[in-house]
């Protein structure tokens, strides 16, 4: 069962993180990896945030270039926050990924994860890219770079393995394109905030 498991991990990760098409040679490496915690303790405080309504706190978390890069952080904060006005609960859900790049002996490191959260009975995916360091490009970037959030998909397993189509597909697409060097535009840092029409 737990050989079961961590090859059902793997995949969804390489499902969640791979791009549309193959990467140049020069890509960051791709891992699944033990975080230490990072991750876990990354969600607490969201959650702690979420569910003291606090936007201030969720802002300070995000690192100097997401704030300054992403668009419009407080409509996100308040849109982020209005998926769960009752709080929320939440678990891993397929353990953290990293994407690292190494130049010149020095290391630049951004942690994926998705978590299941529940709201007021309903079940939604939290997805979080977070740089622990990052001495190759920007050591101002450190920091949570992307948070976005999207009604959990009925038979989310299937769902992503089958190239899902809907609304879902816009948010995962954010989420697999955010790369440690941020060669991916579709990655945007901030808030993940559904494009209206």
């Amino acid at each position: 069962m737990r050989q079961l498991r961590a090859v059902v991990v793997a995949f969804l990760c390489a499902v969640l993180l791979a791009s549309c098409t193959a990467a140049p040679s020069k890509s960051p490496e791709t891992l699944y990896v033990d975080s230490g915690q990072k991750t876990i303790d990354r969600m607490q405080q969201i959650a702690h945030a979420v569910n003291h309504h606090d936007a201030a706190a969720l802002k300070a978390m995000f690192s100097p270039r997401a704030l300054d890069q992403a668009m419009d952080i407080d409509a996100g904060l308040n849109y982020f926050l209005s998926l769960f006005p009752n709080g929320l609960t939440w678990k891993s859900w397929n353990g953290p990924a990293a994407e690292r790049e190494y130049k010149d002996g020095k290391l630049t490191e951004v942690l994926l994860e998705e978590f299941k959260a529940v709201s007021g009975g309903h079940e939604y995916s939290v997805f979080l890219a977070e740089f622990t360091v990052n001495d190759v490009i920007d050591p101002d970037n450190v920091g949570l770079y992307a948070l976005g959030a999207m009604p959990w998909p009925k038979d989310h397993d299937s769902w992503l393995r089958d190239q899902p189509s809907g609304a879902g597909v816009a948010y995962y697409t954010w989420a697999r394109s955010i790369h440690a060097d941020e060669s991916d535009p579709v990655g945007h840092p901030g808030i993940y905030v559904p494009r209206q029409g």
